[in-house]
């Protein structure tokens, strides 16, 4: 395991100084992950309580106009994000972007695990759909028909979404939990973590399939890419059907 001086930066390994490390190899320890949960949380519902309270104090409905949903998204993974980062900073942790995993990977190795794992993940959720039937999700729900509502779609859950998600549950959340506990207890755990923040219990297994799937992915690359062009896809995909069911 990489040992930190966090008090003396020029102590970290070279290979840390330069972004290399191995996922799990990151500073920040398993008790950060869920300080940075609990801090993330309570950012989160209070800038949703702001948020509603400013726009529409008598409506719950407002969140599902297409502009409105796209601008509380931005200010949701700023306010998340922001949070997560701050909070490392002042724990006086060193990383850059390649700590994170925004570092390359062999493109060939690395869409052949994408394409593996979407595989696995929409087969394990075929037979989980034999038992229960689950709604969609909640911002597939909320597309509408016409050619700027798919636009603002394609912005809002194909890239912006698995950009930020990737970035704080596999690049802060995963690599955190592995550093302490190990790949697969960590992979567990951090997809438990991401399909709860759905928000949604009757998709939580097929979303737990996915986020262990993008987590073996972060582990076997040591790359978020392959995760981000993973969730893209699968996005992609579910954005594709619904709009073509709209019509």
């Amino acid at each position: 395991m990489v040992q930190y001086d966090l008090l003396n930066p020029e102590a970290e390994p070279e290979e840390v100084r330069q972004g290399q490390q191995r996922p799990g190899a990151v500073p920040w320890s398993v008790r950060d992950v869920f300080a940075i949960i609990a801090l993330v949380a309570a950012a989160d519902l209070i800038i949703l309580s702001l948020f509603l309270r400013l726009l529409s104090p008598t409506s719950m409905d407002v969140l599902q106009q297409p502009l409105l949903s796209l601008a509380f998204l931005v200010l949701q993974w700023v306010v998340t994000l922001g949070a997560a980062f701050g909070y490392l900073k002042l724990r006086r942790y060193q990383f850059r972007s390649a700590t994170l995993g925004y570092r390359p990977t062999t493109p060939v190795k690395g869409a052949l695990m994408v394409l593996a794992v979407l595989f696995l993940s929409y087969l394990g959720s075929a037979v989980y759909e034999q038992f229960v039937t689950p709604s969609p999700q909640q911002a597939l729900q909320e597309i509408q028909p016409g050619l700027f509502n798919l636009a603002l779609a394609v912005l809002q859950i194909v890239i912006i979404a698995p950009l930020a998600e990737e970035t704080f549950f596999r690049g802060i959340i995963h690599q955190g939990l592995e550093r302490g506990l190990g790949f697969f207890p960590a992979a567990v755990l951090s997809a438990s973590i991401f399909a709860l923040a759905h928000f949604q219990l009757d998709i939580f297994v097929p979303i737990f399939l996915l986020g262990f799937g993008f987590a073996f992915l972060v582990h076997r690359t040591h790359s978020l890419l392959p995760s981000i062009g993973g969730h893209m896809l699968f996005n992609l995909v579910g954005v594709i059907a619904t709009y073509t069911a709209l019509h």
